[in-house]
């Protein structure tokens, strides 16, 4: 006895690729959603750090100095170094010394920046 197997393949739906301009379409909205996205963070980023006040004003308009009271052993770099000590201490100190002068004694008012 002999068995006939007929075999018939399906069609295979194999996707075309999409025009060219297409593309490029596409390819432009994700730049210009990058684009926005980065601009928006750092847009951000700015509004945020002017958003933080740096130093209070006075209801009244005057500004009073701000002061510290020298104690014995203080020294004009000690006394930047407790004021900044993440920042550069050398600039504050030199603004110290333009507004103190460049001795100090305990009981003195030190004029602060």
């Amino acid at each position: 006895m002999a068995l006939a197997v007929h075999y018939q393949p399906r069609p295979v739906a194999v996707p075309l690729p999409r025009p060219v301009a297409a593309r490029r379409r596409t390819y432009a909205r994700r730049r210009a959603v990058v684009a926005a996205l980065i601009g928006l963070i750092v847009g951000g980023g700015f509004f945020a750090r002017s958003a933080v006040a740096e130093k209070p004003r006075p209801v009244g308009g005057i500004e009073m100095p701000r002061t510290i009271t020298a104690v014995q052993g203080d020294t004009l770099w000690a006394i930047a170094h407790r004021l900044a000590p993440q920042g550069n201490v050398m600039d504050l100190v030199d603004r110290l010394v333009e507004l103190n002068g460049d001795q100090i004694i305990p009981g003195q008012q030190i004029r602060i920046p």
